[in-house]
């Protein structure tokens, strides 16, 4: 059984409560608008908010994604509204905080936790591994901005009557969303499960195939540190999340097919132990632990 987090509860309701907190403030910022763009925006703007707020009551790795997008796209639309609208002051204290604390929630580890483990089957824990890095710091922030950007540019412009823009972002724009929100949905599949037999470890970033490592082959746990391993026999997957990582060693090897990168095919290895990123590594090992346990008793 999964301990349940509160910080999903205090998602929902610092969510549902968004067009109390940042409502006055968006309105304030189109006002001016003409009436067919602002009716537009108001739509995308309740759309988004239901969908957001929907993927908080049912939690799945897909509401996850959802999360991870809308979170931070809640705040830099507040945000943008109260820098470039004429925004009534006392409309702008309670926007960017509102805003702030809802997108800070709707990437906490917790939320992530929880969500993953919504699609769990039977007897399982699913940790989510930790973004890396790299992706974080340029390539996220950006496929996200771009996905807000295509689904609302094409409807805004048009019903502005900019149709020779409009058109072509429809066209460009809304496939671009969903293809980039396909490969933002890649990091919330990247999971370790405890399961009776073992752990599997699935990470479509470094792995071809999930992993089956069964308790017969799992020799020790240990937190890893931030050093890249020089054991030729240890598969590094954490892809620069190195802090408190966790490394398996194994009583004898595993194989692993890596994932094809530019350059290199896709390669078997026998791996004597792996290091891998979970949001949570105690939860990992004592999961893993008490299935472990229980399969003995069994």
């Amino acid at each position: 059984m999964t301990t349940r987090s509160p910080t999903l509860w205090l998602l929902r309701i610092a969510w549902a409560v968004l067009p109390l907190t940042a409502g006055g403030a968006l309105a304030d910022a189109v006002s001016s608008w003409p009436v067919a763009p602002r009716t537009v925006a108001f739509v995308l703007l309740w759309a988004g908010w239901a969908a957001v707020l929907l993927a908080t009551f049912a939690p799945r790795p897909a509401g996850l994604t959802a999360l991870r997008i809308g979170g931070p796209v809640c705040l830099a639309v507040v945000a943008l509204a109260v820098v470039a609208g004429d925004v009534d002051t006392g409309a702008t204290a309670a926007a960017i905080p509102g805003a702030a604390v809802a997108a800070l929630l709707a990437i906490a580890p917790p939320v992530a936790a929880q969500c993953v483990q919504g699609a769990a089957y039977g007897d399982e824990r699913r940790i989510p591994l930790r973004i890396p890095p790299v992706l974080l710091l340029g390539p996220v922030p950006v496929a996200v901005a771009a996905v807000a950007a295509g689904v609302a540019s094409g409807p805004l412009l048009v019903a502005d009557g900019r149709l020779g823009w409009g058109i072509p972002a429809l066209v460009i724009g809304l496939p671009l969303a969903a293809a980039l929100t396909r490969s933002l949905h890649v990091l919330a599949r990247r999971i370790a499960v405890a399961v009776p037999a073992g752990l599997v470890v699935a990470d479509p970033l470094t792995l071809l195939d999930a992993v089956l490592l069964p308790h017969s082959r799992l020799a020790a746990f240990a937190v890893a540190s931030a050093r890249l391993p020089t054991d030729p026999g240890t598969v590094d997957l954490r892809l620069g999340a190195v802090r408190r990582s966790l490394r398996i060693d194994f009583g004898e090897p595993v194989a692993l097919t890596l994932r094809p990168r530019p350059g290199r095919p896709a390669a078997s290895t026998a791996a004597s132990a792996v290091l891998v990123a979970p949001t949570d590594v105690d939860a990992v090992v004592a999961a893993v632990a008490a299935r472990a346990r229980r399969t003995r008793a069994g």
